[in-house]
């Protein structure tokens, strides 16, 4: 589901809510709608002071069929957001998805191919932090995961 930011950030929760879950093809668990939702609560306060962008959610890969929990794009930039809904670490293996999933934008989706493509993990429980690892810098277009706690 691609939203221009700004009628995402004029949408009632419960709005997109329904659009997520009627798009969705798999079973809606309550975990999933959980998440969605709180996922949907931080992209409104944290994107409320942007201007423009595009938000897409659930983004399947190409050829590769994962899906990417978050894709904004801004500027030319394409930020792949992996969302761990009640986490309180970074794991190896989440960041390892994130890194994984913006590999895969750069191989297999042809207008990533010359994009910067920044992954971005956030761990809702997490410690504050917003740092970049050094892991997966050369392979992204530069740019490392970053953690990102609320």
């Amino acid at each position: 589901m691609k939203v221009l930011y700004k009628i995402f950030l004029q949408q009632d929760e419960n709005l997109i809510l329904g659009i997520l879950a009627r798009n969705n093809e798999y079973t809606l668990e309550d975990l999933q709608r959980n998440a969605w939702l709180a996922e949907i609560r931080i992209l409104k306060s944290q994107l409320a002071v942007l201007k423009t962008g595009h938000i897409i959610f659930e983004y399947t890969i190409p050829r590769i069929g994962e899906r990417i929990d978050v894709v904004y794009l801004k500027d030319g930039l394409v930020f792949s957001l992996e969302f761990k809904v009640g986490e309180k670490n970074y794991s190896r293996y989440a960041i390892d998805q994130v890194t994984d999933y913006v590999l895969d934008l750069k191989n297999f989706h042809k207008a990533s191919h010359n994009r910067i493509l920044v992954p971005i993990l956030v761990s809702t429980e997490a410690k504050y932090s917003l740092q970049g690892t050094t892991q997966g810098r050369h392979l992204t277009g530069g740019v490392p995961p970053v953690r990102f706690s609320m």
